[in-house]
């Protein structure tokens, strides 16, 4: 079982980083913890839980800004979305889950930004709309 005090708790997991478990459940497991790079707080990774003690989301920052591959996951464990961040600001392919594994949405960010086709899909894999974001900004 979990004792934390207060919902926070400090560990050290290498010499460079440190562990801190930023609130809990009501059953002792971990909601939200973050593993800091070094001595600074702008620079970590985030990583959300369920109750159960799956991952719900996990992704880092640099320099207080979403960096690079974040991703989110069902309950299950299957994949909810993957999403990649530049400075802050969405870039690259942006994908969305059914539980089903099917795909939901299909898109593209640029600076932040939607761009191109996108695609949302339904549970039983029929394209149900495509909005082509070039057309709309």
């Amino acid at each position: 079982m979990f004792l934390f005090s207060l919902g926070l708790l400090l560990t050290s997991c290498t010499p460079t980083e440190t562990q801190e478990v930023r609130s809990t459940f009501d059953n002792g497991q971990p909601d939200e913890v973050h593993i800091y790079l070094g001595k600074d707080s702008l620079n970590r990774k985030e990583i959300k839980y369920y109750a159960n003690g799956s991952v719900l989301s996990e992704g880092s920052f640099a320099e207080g800004k979403k960096e690079g591959l974040w991703q989110s996951f069902h309950l299950d464990g299957s994949a909810w979305s993957t999403h990649t961040y530049k400075n802050g600001l969405q870039i690259g392919d942006y994908n969305v889950w059914h539980r089903n594994g099917n795909l939901r949405i299909s898109g593209t960010y640029a600076e932040g930004n939607e761009v191109g086709k996108w695609f949302f899909i339904t549970e039983e894999g029929d394209t149900a709309r495509v909005i082509n974001y070039d057309d709309v900004h």
